[in-house]
């Protein structure tokens, strides 16, 4: 199972690099709970092509 979790890692990893960072701009939507303040995670991303200027 360990091996299966790291190959997903490794595959989310690349595909974060690979299109989003270089192909779109991306944003990371945060938020937190309410009984946890100062936690804050990721609830969803945006990523609108790239202009480049």
């Amino acid at each position: 199972m360990e091996n299966k979790e790291k190959e997903a890692l490794e595959k989310v990893r690349q595909k974060l690099e690979d299109e989003f960072l270089n192909k779109k701009d991306l944003y990371f939507i945060m938020g937190n709970l309410k009984n946890h303040k100062n936690s804050f995670m990721i609830i969803g991303i945006f990523y609108p092509p790239l202009i480049k200027m």
